[in-house]
């Protein structure tokens, strides 16, 4: 894959997962556990934006993924299949993934995202 990903998720065990999992896809996979280390991750003199973020919907501290993604598109992935979830995603033009994510549907909407085949 060799694309730049981060994972904004606030449960340590899912972070650590889901960035393995990116991982052995051949991506340099970063993960952070809210909007404000992702925002230092991101004001680090040099560094680039990542290729693809893969946001909880609800990270720490009663802040929304949809906040975390104001200026970089990407996923949402969500536990909770109340609310309206898929509309708000909608109108921000994102994708909404409902937890637990299947590894080959990650996957597949990563590859996707990036335009990978």
């Amino acid at each position: 894959m060799g694309r730049r990903l981060v994972v904004v998720e606030d449960e340590p065990t899912v972070r650590e997962a889901r960035t393995v999992l990116l991982g052995t896809w051949g991506a340099e996979a970063q993960a952070v556990a809210d909007i404000a280390s992702l925002q230092q991750w991101l004001a680090t003199p040099g560094r680039s934006p990542p290729d693809l973020l893969i946001v909880d919907d609800r990270v720490s501290q009663g802040r929304t993924g949809i906040e975390a993604l104001a200026a970089l598109r990407a996923m949402v992935v969500t536990g909770s299949s109340l609310g309206n979830h898929g509309v708000e995603a909608a109108q921000h033009d994102l994708h909404l993934l409902i937890k637990p994510v299947l590894p080959n549907k990650l996957r597949a909407m990563v590859a996707f995202k990036l335009g990978l085949r």
